[in-house]
């Protein structure tokens, strides 16, 4: 390090490996609010040099929860099954439960949880 030039000794696939690492730290999805970093300061999908980034739950058609906006009691479900066929950035073809096919935005939906354990410790699928 002579002549305090350090930026000069480090190899040019540092460069690369720390783009990828960022790119890496930014879109990791936190599991409490379903966003990642960006999202939840700016409130808008992050660009990447390939187009926007997704979810990998929404890279891959299957069952997801939407959130159900009429309600006509308190005790009508929050969320509803359905089947998501293709996402895009802002919004997602969906089949509901009674074959009807329709376009939803991408902030009513979550994915699918899969399994989880029950108060009294029995695996249940949710």
């Amino acid at each position: 390090m002579e002549g305090g030039h350090f930026s000069a000794e480090i190899p040019q696939s540092t460069d690369r490996t720390m783009r990828r690492t960022l790119h890496s730290i930014r879109t990791l999805l936190s599991t409490t609010t379903n966003a990642n970093p960006h999202e939840r300061l700016f409130g808008y999908q992050r660009r990447t040099p390939t187009g926007t980034s997704l979810p990998t739950w929404l890279t891959t058609p299957g069952i997801v929860l939407m959130r159900r906006l009429k309600r006509t009691n308190k005790h009508d479900h929050l969320v509803e099954e359905m089947e998501l066929m293709e996402a895009y950035p802002k919004y997602a073809h969906v089949r509901l439960t009674d074959g009807r096919e329709t376009t939803v935005s991408l902030r009513h939906l979550a994915p699918f949880g899969g399994r989880c354990v029950s108060e009294d410790g029995n695996p249940d699928e949710t």
